[in-house]
């Protein structure tokens, strides 16, 4: 992803500097908080399996303490995540601009959009789709930078 935001932003800094300059700055900072959250979910899972696996099973202490790292990861997380979104509709104004040479229909792929129909897919069903919106589907539409970033390279 934070090569997609590069190469994409590489690609129109002769036709629009600062909407280059934002998706680089932008996208890299988000890509960094991605790592750090992923990180930290991580974590979750092993300081959990820790306070559960030592014999006695207290599930109390495991969720107290995970809930607390939740909860202080929260701001940051979203922060973070924000930041990351400018990136990607930053894309989606190049390329409904121009600046990219990729067919306009690529501004659809985006995470918005695709957190859109994960939204739809849950309300549908939500038993099948309950991790759609929030963790599958904005995934998906970042990976779909790189997607735009290989046809514009193409093209």
């Amino acid at each position: 992803m934070g090569f997609g935001f590069y190469a994409i932003a590489d690609m129109i800094i002769e036709n629009n500097k600062i909407l280059s300059n934002i998706i680089l700055i932008t996208g890299f900072i988000g890509c960094i908080g991605g790592l750090f959250v992923h990180g930290l979910l991580c974590i979750q899972a092993i300081i959990y399996k820790r306070i559960t696996d030592n014999g006695k099973t207290n599930f109390e202490i495991a969720d107290n303490t995970l809930e607390g790292l939740y909860k202080a990861i929260m701001f940051p997380f979203f922060l973070l995540y924000c930041i990351l979104m400018i990136a990607d509709i930053c894309v989606v104004i190049a390329v409904l601009s121009g600046a990219l040479d990729v067919p306009k229909y690529m501004a659809l792929l985006n995470s918005i959009v695709f957190l859109i129909i994960g939204a739809v897919f849950r309300k549908i069903n939500t038993d099948k789709f309950q991790d759609l919106p929030g963790i599958i589907m904005p995934s998906l539409g970042l990976a779909m930078i790189g997607i735009i970033g290989i046809v514009a390279y193409l093209a």
